[in-house]
């Protein structure tokens, strides 16, 4: 199938969904379009003319996010926006209307969020607050990441939330895990001594209802670094090309090693269930396991109190697969303790799988390494939008 790029003028071949790429967002799902039609329909006519139909559009576009939102709060949420709006001197841009909504389906999801807990309202309301000051006291690379992912979030559209991680990432020239785990850590320290993170979750779910909507001009930040990144609004040229092919080789390489990974997990699976076939359970070796658990890259795993009671698969189930230097250990030990020949058999193929895995795992470091150079060679246009964003972000440090 043939398309034209975004920005570039330019027509090329593709045999693939644009979303498989993680650059540019593909038309909106039927689950948006459908929202949306539901949101234009219901419109009274001072809200199908407000800023010239954007509230209708944009309306929808936010409040797809908003999936603990009924029907009957959309004509809510739009109307608290509409207040809002009106009482904004100046043009009502695409920005502004679509903030003016986020801002006003927040506290009505808080409402809803509420409501499904069946926790004492006093109780939600002090949780909301220690989680609010804790997420204030947040510092260094780890606030700016957490706020970075979370006002990503908040600006993103159905197609784009599974990239906020990533983009926080680049904008901050970081490995992709490193993000992943400041997110997870700002979360853990937010949810700490609440019952916050049982009644939401994971950060994605409860971040707007304890930091609330971005200030507008994070937002608009927010919302042009991701179009940098997709290549909107004139953002293309030759460097948004090289970023485009970096971010598809990246994705390419994710994908692999994906794929390579779970299947050497399975191999491992597979051979705890051929050592529990075998006669030799854990408790026939312990003292051999005790002493070169560390070896055989279970160390953290080997509670010898348990051993008597253990399985194979309970054992190994938990561990990770181990690193290339255990596994002449692990050859060592099956052939020196009375395994039969099939267990040599079974780590034998998920040696090989092991390996296939731990060089995607190279390849997706080198990739993502040139995902980071290219962010660097990025426009003009593009670099300005990162940094304005940035800038927002980290000034929060020095406030």
């Amino acid at each position: 199938m043939a398309e034209k790029r975004e920005g570039t003028g330019r027509v090329r071949e593709q045999d693939r969904d644009d979303d498989s790429s993680g650059v540019r967002a593909n038309p909106w799902t039927s689950h948006l379009r459908a929202l949306r039609l539901h949101v234009e329909s219901a419109m009274e006519p001072r809200v199908r003319a407000l800023a010239g139909g954007l509230l209708a559009e944009s309306g929808a576009r936010v409040l797809a996010r908003f999936d603990r939102l009924a029907a009957a709060d959309h004509g809510a949420v739009l109307d608290a926006a509409i207040d809002r709006l009106e009482r904004l001197s100046g043009p009502h841009s695409e920005a502004r209307v679509a903030h003016a909504v986020l801002c006003a389906a927040i506290p009505v999801e808080r409402v809803r969020w509420a409501s499904g807990i069946g926790a004492p309202p006093a109780e939600i309301a002090r949780d909301l607050a220690v989680a609010g000051r804790k997420a204030a006291a947040l510092g260094g690379r780890e606030r700016s990441v957490f706020y970075a992912v979370c006002a990503l979030d908040d600006t993103a559209g159905d197609d784009e939330v599974g990239k906020v991680v990533l983009r926080a990432a680049v904008a901050y020239q970081m490995r992709w895990n490193t993000a992943h785990q400041n997110v997870s850590r700002a979360w853990r320290k937010i949810c700490e001594g609440t019952a916050l993170g049982a009644w939401c979750g994971d950060w994605r779910a409860g971040h707007r209802l304890v930091c609330g909507a971005p200030p507008l001009a994070l937002w608009e930040a927010g919302r042009a670094y991701m179009d940098a990144c997709s290549g909107r609004h004139g953002h293309g040229g030759e460097a948004f090309e090289a970023w485009v092919r970096a971010h598809e080789a990246h994705n390419a390489w994710f994908s692999e090693w994906k794929k390579q990974t779970a299947r050497a997990s399975r191999r491992w699976r597979d051979l705890a269930d051929v050592l529990d076939a075998s006669g030799v359970p854990p408790a026939a070796v312990h003292a051999v396991l005790v002493q070169s658990c560390a070896a055989l890259g279970i160390d953290r795993w080997v509670i010898p109190a348990r051993l008597a009671h253990q399985s194979w698969r309970a054992l190994l189930g938990a561990a990770n697969r181990p690193p290339p230097p255990a596994r002449g250990a692990w050859l060592a030990f099956l052939r020196g303790h009375g395994f039969p020949a099939g267990a040599e058999a079974a780590f034998r193929a998920f040696e090989r799988d092991a390996a296939l895995a731990d060089v995607a795992s190279v390849e997706l470091e080198h990739a993502y390494a040139s995902l980071l150079v290219a962010a660097e060679r990025q426009s003009s246009a593009g670099t300005h939008a990162r940094d304005a964003f940035r800038q927002l972000i980290d000034a929060g440090d020095e406030a």
